[in-house]
């Protein structure tokens, strides 16, 4: 007896391992070992840390950003992200596991051929055939909205990376032009110190003046030190470097002078920003779970088998004494619950109108960034222009025209203090709207979601 259950046993669980067969995907996908279902973030092999120093000494943009790419954690959990709905597919498009059941009877039931006191049974539900095209379709869909969402953060760390280091120049930069001034308010200093007594011995202003202007500029020293190692670390954390990361100086990397009209920008932001496709998926997400609502009112079906196990009698001889009946089983739902099925009509259309207006929502968001943006870059475009064709020249014509006056007479000390003022200002603010262009550039291409044209290296400083 307990070999002729056995034996049925197993004829039931080769049964199982066809069913669950036949509702695979074609495709032999392996099972993952122990090792790698426990395998913690923490495990996995980190990539080797490229230098951030190139062979001059210095740290260009290119490295950075060649870098980031590959370590960032933004850019590995992105692709990850995208690895894991890729894998979506055939766990969502499988058929349900099948059933397998075993029944006994309280009381043995007494046949003609035998008591049955054992049951086994096997079932397969199988969904309506366009129900699971549908969730391959919807897997797609988020698959591919991962992908866009990884090309997304991939554009937006480059873009900080950008950011950041265009700041670190400006206070490079910035603490060279602070040290000049430095240099020259110690000689402006010392000069008026040799004059700049009256015979009473009481100071002349022009010596107090130039003396406090000497303490603003060892203070704005100070404070752009303080500003260019805080810096460094905002350029290894947007990178995703630890602070042990030597950099080296900055290589200004200046993009090229904005050509294209607002129009040409928005077609080419039409085209690329990661925004407005994602809006797009999710609409077409919304369309295809919409289509879902449609089916509940099909019915799903289902397949199986039930063999009982019976006894032996001994005291009649009828036919088939013995025998184990075996039934194939045919099954359909009933979608009779209407109200529910026109509830999840009505809340799959609301969504996928929801969707439609949201996307709206992102292109009017998307053309007043592009147009403020766009302002932005003209009018920092306009700064640079104005100091480099106007103010700058003026300050250094003016310094010169001051020092040579102050040769002749040293009440143009007063000339030459405020010159030297000018001269440092305008200085500083020139730089402060090249860098203000830079990153005005990086942020209008993060808006697009594609670069306006390949960057070329500027003057190394």
């Amino acid at each position: 007896m307990k070999i002729q259950i056995a034996i049925k046993t197993a004829f039931l669980a080769a049964g199982v391992l066809m069913v669950t067969g036949c509702g695979s995907s074609g495709r032999h996908i392996p099972a993952a070992t122990a090792s790698e279902t426990r395998r913690t973030p923490a495990q996995v092999q980190p990539h080797p840390m490229p230098p951030l120093v190139d062979n001059d000494g210095r740290t260009s943009l290119r490295t950075l950003l060649q870098t980031a790419v590959r370590v960032s954690p933004r850019v590995l959990a992105a692709g990850e992200s995208l690895l894991a709905w890729r894998a979506q597919r055939p766990f969502v498009t499988r058929l349900p596991d099948p059933m397998v059941m075993v029944g006994w009877a309280a009381e043995e039931v007494r046949t003609r051929t035998g008591d049955q006191k054992l049951v086994l049974g096997v079932s397969q539900r199988i969904p309506w055939p366009s129900k699971l095209l549908l969730r391959g379709a919807i897997s797609d869909i988020r698959a591919e909205q991962a992908q866009v969402k990884a090309y997304a953060t991939g554009r937006d760390v480059l873009t900080d990376v950008s950011v950041a280091y265009f700041e670190l120049a400006y206070g490079e930069e910035a603490l060279l032009i602070a040290n000049d001034a430095i240099r020259a308010w110690q000689r402006i200093v010392a000069l008026a110190a040799d004059g700049g007594q009256a015979a009473s011995g009481v100071r002349l202003p022009e010596l107090t003046r130039a003396e406090t202007e000497l303490a603003l500029a060892e203070y704005d020293a100070q404070v752009l030190r303080e500003l260019i190692t805080t810096q460094q670390e905002v350029v290894r954390a947007e990178v995703g470097v630890s602070s042990g990361i030597q950099l080296g100086r900055s290589v200004m990397t200046l993009p090229p002078a904005l050509t294209m009209d607002l129009e040409e920008l928005r077609q080419i932001m039409w085209a690329h920003s990661q925004e407005l496709l994602i809006a797009n998926l999710h609409v077409r997400e919304a369309e295809l779970n919409q289509d879902t609502a449609a089916l509940r009112s099909y019915p799903d079906f289902s397949i199986g088998g039930r063999m009982m196990l019976t006894d032996s009698r001994t005291d009649a001889d009828p036919l088939y004494n013995g025998n184990d009946p075996f039934m194939v089983e045919l099954g359909m739902s009933l979608p009779i619950w209407l109200g529910a099925n026109s509830a999840a009509r009505n809340e799959a259309f609301h969504r996928t109108a929801a969707m439609a207006h949201n996307r709206d929502a992102v292109r009017m968001k998307l053309r007043s960034r592009l147009t403020k943006s766009y302002w932005r870059v003209l009018n920092t475009q306009r700064l640079v222009r104005l100091h480099e064709k106007t103010l700058l020249p003026q300050a250094e014509e003016a310094m010169r025209v001051a020092h040579t006056l102050l040769t002749e007479d040293f009440t143009s000390l007063l000339g030459v203090i405020e010159t030297t003022i000018a001269w440092q200002h305008f200085r500083t603010a020139h730089w402060r709207a090249v860098v203000d262009g830079a990153q005005a550039v990086s942020q209008l291409e993060r808006i697009l979601g594609t670069p306006l044209s390949t960057t070329t290296e500027g003057e190394k400083r």
